[in-house]
């Protein structure tokens, strides 16, 4: 039993404090889709996005990381494309019959996701390299869980009434900014910039 609750306690704190950028990104993405079926390939994208960074620290268990992170930081340039495109393109909900599955929308959340958790790795390797299958489990199961409610919450956040009418008036500026400023955290933090100056 303390196997759970430990379980419990640490997959909730460790998500939380290495996805509290998460929510920025999020909110940023809600921010530019008015439909229900582009709110959903966001959801999706995240969920894939949390998946794989699971399966690629399970592998970083056994001391052998496919892709150095290094490499991985350069998926920042997406969320950099994101906000400069939407700097000098007006983004029009165009009717999307295609599943989200199949959507290249989804894979492009999915790839800011993963780009954005790569400094969770370090966090995520040794926890996933201790316990018994139950505690990693639990602690897997923790994870897909709060990867909704933190999509909840970066959706009811953009309809809070006080940040809905700041949205109104700066939204096609601050929405921009925080994408690309996201895109540039990400390979910063990754040393992809330091790699492209060498």
């Amino acid at each position: 039993m303390n196997t759970v609750y430990s379980a419990l306690l640490t997959g909730c704190i460790s998500f939380a404090a290495t996805n509290i950028d998460d929510i920025f990104v999020l909110t940023a993405l809600f921010l530019q889709s008015n439909s229900s079926k582009r709110k959903a390939y966001i959801v999706v994208g995240q969920y894939f996005g949390m998946c794989l960074l699971i399966i690629l620290s399970s592998i970083g268990t056994f001391g052998a990381l496919i892709i150095p992170r290094t490499w991985l930081g350069f998926l920042g340039i997406i969320p950099i494309y994101m906000g400069v495109k939407m700097f000098y393109t007006k983004d029009e909900e165009k009717p999307n019959s295609r599943n989200v599955l199949t959507d290249l929308s989804t894979y492009k959340v999915m790839l800011i996701v993963i780009g954005n958790g790569v400094d969770n790795l370090s966090v995520y390797i040794p926890l996933f390299a201790q316990g018994q299958w139950i505690y990693k489990t639990i602690i897997v199961t923790m994870f897909l869980i709060l990867t909704g409610v933190w999509c909840w919450i970066a959706y009811k956040a953009i309809h809070n009434p006080w940040l809905g009418s700041f949205i109104k008036k700066y939204g096609h500026l601050t929405v921009p900014i925080t994408l690309i400023g996201i895109g540039g955290y990400i390979m910063l933090e990754a040393g992809s910039f330091y790699m492209l100056v060498k």
